[in-house]
């Protein structure tokens, strides 16, 4: 058990390095437990974001759809009605 403690928290580092000039850009130090964390914390946030999406795009009984079928059968007749009325003066 110690062993994969100190496995876990050995620590490395990762160089940035640009592959023109080989200079270092920037560098990080990690261990396997910090890894860990961090793929855990993005897969936790991953899940949120999806639930939420999912919750935001379900139907709502309180809204009214449009029936594509029905919209097709609607003739132009019903749709306008011409009222002829008196002109007032």
């Amino acid at each position: 058990m110690r062993k994969l403690f100190q496995k876990l928290t050995h620590k490395y580092r990762v160089v940035l390095l640009n592959e023109d000039t080989f200079e270092e850009e920037g560098n990080i130090r990690l261990t396997r437990l910090n890894l860990i964390a961090l793929i855990g914390v993005i897969l936790i946030l991953l899940v949120a974001i999806i639930a939420a999406i999912a919750l935001t795009m379900r139907r709502r009984p309180e809204t009214r759809y449009l029936d594509p079928a029905t919209q097709v059968l609607v003739k132009k007749k019903d749709r306008l009605r011409i009222i002829k009325m008196e002109a007032e003066e």
